[in-house]
């Protein structure tokens, strides 16, 4: 039964199928991004299958059971970093962190495998928080790479601070609200609130105000409204479930 808009649905299906046949179309089960990129991001996949498999949910089709089969075996079998057992950043080993783990990486496809894996997801992301979560003071967050790890910061990943990564940190917020996890939501959101005051009262300081809105951005925001917004209501409404 289909919950969702039928104004679209032509669309959607024919996006649908495109996205389940690039992926299927690929060796390591990563749809090409854009034409002549040769990266493929092992989150920006997860993102994928899970559009897919929405539109299954909402349509009683399978569409996403083949690329997803394909994906999760391969990132089992060919994309699994061995000292951690986390999922690596970037499978076409274009760049010097590509067999790393990173923590926006990690953060971003975990959430959306926690709808269509979530076992798998729950896996991950005890994993995620042993090896790349960080705590002093009471504060925690998540490290944008491992600490063997000499990594910079991208534009993916936001600033890092001792370590940990903003995008990581941030992008994880949301991640344990789907989750469930109590802890890291709780005290993840704690630091996003000190760290927006902070920001807010250094967006009126002369030419640190204009860097300060980094963080008080629409971006920003509405990462810390979807992850609270998930956090009170049962995903089954976002889903359009009655």
């Amino acid at each position: 039964m289909n919950f969702g808009d039928q104004k679209y649905l032509d669309l959607n299906t024919r996006v649908t199928l495109r996205l389940r046949d690039s992926s299927m179309s690929q060796d390591n089960a990563h749809a090409r991004l854009l034409p002549h990129v040769k990266m493929r991001w092992s989150a920006d996949q997860a993102a994928i299958i899970y559009s897919i498999w929405l539109y299954d949910t909402n349509n009683g089709t399978t569409y996403a059971d083949e690329p997803l089969g394909r994906w999760l075996a391969y990132m089992h079998e060919n994309a699994t970093h061995p000292e951690t057992g986390l999922f690596i950043t970037e499978v076409m080993g274009t760049k010097k962190y590509s067999e790393q783990p990173r923590g926006c990486s990690a953060a971003y496809m975990i959430y959306y495998m926690s709808y269509f894996a979530p076992e798998v997801a729950k896996s991950q992301w005890a994993l995620f928080k042993e090896y790349m979560g960080y705590s002093m003071m009471g504060l925690k967050g998540f490290r944008e790479y491992l600490p063997d790890f000499e990594g910079e910061w991208t534009p993916d990943s936001g600033p890092i601070i001792a370590g940990v990564g903003v995008a990581a940190t941030g992008l994880a917020l949301k991640t344990a609200a789907a989750l469930g996890d109590h802890e890291i939501f709780d005290a993840i959101l704690r630091l996003a609130s000190i760290g927006t005051t902070m920001l807010g009262t250094a967006e009126m300081i002369p030419k640190i105000g204009d860097f300060a809105k980094i963080g008080t951005d629409l971006l920003a925001s509405s990462i810390i409204l979807a992850a609270k917004t998930q956090w009170e209501f049962p995903r089954e409404v976002e889903l359009g479930t009655p």
